[in-house]
C-alpha cells in the first residue's frame, strides 16, 4: 500500500480553505475511525455530523469521497483532508513489515502492561481523561466499557437502516464495487453500536447480517480468484464481532 504524504493530501484539497479546515479537524482529533480497505482506506471523521470517507489513488494521486453535503458534489473537502492526514500519519502501520530504521512498530501488550503498572491508578486515570476528550472514538469506548451507553434514538437506527437500503440497492456482482457501497453502512454500523446499548442495536446487526448475506449471494466467485468469498467473509466476521459487542453491550 502506498503511504500518502502531507504534500500528497494538501495537492488533494480542491481549496485552501478545505486544506486549512482540514488540518484543524486532524489536529483536533476527529477522525474517529480508519481502517486500509483495497488500495486505500475508509474514515469516520466527525463534524457537525459523523461523515464516512473513503480514500483511494487515481492516476498517481489522492482521490476521495464523503457522504457530507460538499463531498457529495465531489469535492475534496475537510473531512477527506482530516482523513488525509490520519492515513500519512498511521498509514504505516497497515504494511505487514518495517523497513529498517523506520518508524518503530506498536508497543505490543507487554509494553501496556508494564506501562499501565508504571503509572499508577492516580496518574493511569489522568492519562485516561486526557485521551478521552482529545479522541472522542476512545471517550465513547471508555463509556461503552463502563456501561453506561444510551438505548439509541429512532433516529440512530433509522440512520443505519437507511445507508444500508442505500448499499443494498444496484449490482453486486462485484465483489469490490459491494463492499465500497456497503462500507458507509457498516461504519455507520459501527458507530452505533459503539455509542449506545440495547436489543435494538443487537436486532439491526442481526439485520445487517440478513442483508449482507443476501447481497453476497449475487457475487461472482471463482475457485481461481477467492477475491469474492475473502471479502465475503471479512464483512461476515466483522458483523459477528459488531453482534457479539452490542449483545455484550446490552448485557446479553
Amino acid at each position: 500500500m502506498i503511504i500518502p504524504t502531507p504534500e500528497d493530501v494538501r495537492a488533494a484539497a480542491d481549496t485552501p480553505q478545505y486544506y486549512k479546515r482540514g488540518v484543524r479537524y486532524f489536529e483536533q482529533g476527529r477522525v474517529d475511525h480508519l481502517e486500509p480497505g483495497g488500495d486505500g482506506v475508509y474514515a469516520v471523521v466527525t463534524g457537525q455530523d459523523a461523515y464516512q470517507v473513503r480514500l483511494w489513488w487515481e492516476d498517481g494521486r489522492l482521490a476521495g469521497e464523503c457522504d457530507c453535503p460538499v463531498g457529495a458534489d465531489g469535492w475534496f473537502c475537510k473531512h477527506c483532508v482530516a482523513a488525509g492526514l490520519a492515513w500519512a500519519e498511521a498509514g504505516r502501520f497497515f504494511e505487514e513489515g518495517q523497513p529498517a530504521g523506520g518508524p518503530p512498530v506498536p508497543p505490543g501488550p507487554a509494553e501496556v502492561a508494564a506501562a499501565v503498572a508504571a503509572l499508577g491508578p492516580e496518574r493511569l486515570a489522568e492519562v485516561v481523561a486526557e485521551e478521552a476528550r482529545r479522541n472522542s472514538a476512545f471517550a465513547a469506548l471508555l463509556v461503552a466499557r463502563a456501561g453506561l451507553l444510551p438505548a439509541p434514538e429512532p433516529g440512530q437506527i433509522e440512520r443505519v437502516r437507511a445507508a444500508l437500503a442505500r448499499a443494498a440497492r444496484g449490482e453486486t456482482w462485484h465483489p469490490w464495487r459491494l463492499r465500497d457501497r456497503f462500507a458507509r453502512a457498516l461504519g455507520e454500523l459501527r458507530l452505533l453500536v459503539h455509542s449506545c446499548a440495547g436489543p435494538q442495536v443487537v436486532a439491526l446487526v442481526d439485520e445487517f447480517a440478513a442483508v449482507w448475506e443476501e447481497a453476497c449471494e449475487e457475487l461472482l466467485y471463482d475457485e481461481e480468484d477467492p477475491t469474492s468469498e475473502r471479502i465475503a467473509g471479512e464483512i461476515a466476521a466483522e458483523l459477528e464481532a459488531l453482534r457479539a459487542e452490542a449483545e455484550r453491550l446490552a448485557g446479553g
